[in-house]
């Protein structure tokens, strides 16, 4: 018999995608798609300009703000960004989880807030 762990008592580093990525929250939309779609990332950890986490922004996010300017615009069918920056689409939340704790608990910080990423913190 090995020593395996089984998969949702592992620990969460061993999963994770190490460095994840960032932008500054008043950079404009069209910054935060391009840099999402040149890295193939689905979000981005928004931070202020200390470099302190205040959201995330995903394509989600995105699709969300082109839909309601659309909509505003009597455009439906037709999304477009608005000249708004990472702030006004983030979602001000950021989920976090130690990097020591097991995947079944970054699993129920998922679920419990419908998401489908946690940021994983090593202390600081």
């Amino acid at each position: 018999m090995g020593s395996a762990v089984p998969a949702f008592h592992a620990p969460v580093w061993q999963s994770m995608t190490p460095l994840p990525q960032s932008i500054v929250e008043n950079v404009p939309l069209s910054v935060v798609n391009g840099r999402l779609e040149s890295l193939g990332f689905s979000a981005l950890l928004v931070t202020d300009a200390g470099g302190q986490p205040v959201g995330t922004i995903s394509r989600t996010d995105l699709l969300r703000e082109g839909r309601a300017h659309a909509l505003k615009a009597g455009s439906p069918l037709l999304l477009r960004l608005t000249e708004g920056c990472a702030r006004d689409a983030m979602t001000r939340e950021v989920v976090r989880v130690d990097a020591g704790a097991p995947l079944a608990e970054a699993a129920r910080r998922m679920a419990g807030a419908h998401i489908h990423r946690v940021f994983v913190e090593d202390h600081d």
